[in-house]
């Protein structure tokens, strides 16, 4: 299991109208090479969630400008595509979305982690998450049935959540190439603690994880490297403050 946060830069300004599914588009590339596409795309492929990109007050962006600062999380349940994209970023450290070059200014990335299972009871949307129910319809809310068929299916055994104590959450929407995808951010806490939630830390939740949505945080899992710990506590702040605006 292995968490990253990526620092990116344009070398113009620029306006990208999908740029989490042309960030999705970037990685596969990056990786093409060294992986078969089952380990990306198949049925057993490797578990990864990709977040928006987010501009330093956290808020996710369309329009970039030139020499600002911007990221993404990428988080994985596998090593191996995951330190694959962060040694090729290291060695060539540019990614190209759209037409435009992106410099790659730092990487920081936690492969060690403490895990409060006593706290482990709320999760933390940060970006977008919704539930595929049919070919062209979507579920925006935390849904806990569907909550716990995700879990069930990462850990390949039927599991029950505890009941939901609090759920407070604002939908907000994902422009992809050709249609807009209605998700949901903000928080769910239940009633009492579950370890197995981790999982969701590393996997996401939902649908279309690898490209944009359903990239979480989750309350006891913890990251021994500093800066990705603070990262989490500023997120675990903005959506506990926005969706109670």
């Amino acid at each position: 299991m292995i968490e990253s946060f990526i620092f990116i830069s344009p070398c113009t300004d620029a306006f990208i109208d999908n740029p989490a599914e042309r960030l999705h588009g970037a990685l596969i590339k990056t990786i093409a090479s060294k992986f078969s596409i089952d380990r990306i795309h198949g049925p057993s492929r490797d578990r990864f969630s990709l977040s928006l990109i987010y501009d330093l007050s956290l808020a996710s962006v369309r329009h970039f400008k030139k020499g600002e600062t911007y990221f993404f999380r990428i988080t994985s349940m596998s090593d191996d595509i995951h330190i694959c994209f962060v040694k090729q970023l290291a060695l060539n450290p540019k990614l190209k979305l759209q037409d435009v070059d992106f410099e790659v200014l730092e990487v920081r990335t936690a492969t060690k982690f403490s895990f409060d299972e006593s706290s482990m009871d709320t999760i933390y949307f940060i970006s977008p998450t919704t539930f595929r129910i049919s070919k062209n319809q979507n579920l925006p809310l935390p849904d806990p049935e569907r909550i716990a068929r995700n879990l069930s299916n990462l850990l390949g055994v039927a599991v029950d959540l505890p009941p939901l104590k609090e759920a407070c959450i604002k939908t907000k929407a994902v422009n992809f190439a050709k249609h807009v995808v209605i998700g949901f951010t903000g928080y769910v806490r239940f009633d009492k603690p579950l370890r197995e939630l981790h999982l969701f830390h590393f996997a996401g939740i939902g649908y279309s994880t690898a490209r944009g949505l359903g990239s979480v945080i989750v309350r006891g899992v913890v990251p021994l490297d500093e800066e990705v710990s603070r990262r989490h506590q500023r997120f675990i702040n903005h959506e506990t403050k926005r969706c109670r605006e």
